[in-house]
């Protein structure tokens, strides 16, 4: 098992997710985020001099909750064309 290099940091007992991580998991690029914020489809913090972004964990399940749709096996197969 490998460690990280990076910390896992929290607040308030949630964990934080760095802007760039949460690029990367969502196979967006940083800029596509930075215009997601502007447009006011995400909750996040920055910090004072604006250089540092993240999002706890509470508001990218949030998120997930008001932006995708969970599909299963069954749902997929019923809302499909025939």
């Amino acid at each position: 098992v490998k460690k990280s290099d990076k910390p896992q940091l929290s607040y308030k007992g949630s964990t934080i997710i760095m802007l760039e991580d949460l690029a990367i998991g969502l196979n967006k690029t940083t800029r596509t985020i930075r215009k997601m914020r502007a447009e006011g489809k995400m909750e996040y913090y920055i910090s004072n001099d604006g250089r540092t972004i993240f999002m706890t964990q509470d508001q990218f399940d949030n998120y997930v909750l008001q932006n995708f749709v969970n599909v299963t096996r069954d749902n997929y197969r019923a809302a499909s064309p025939a």
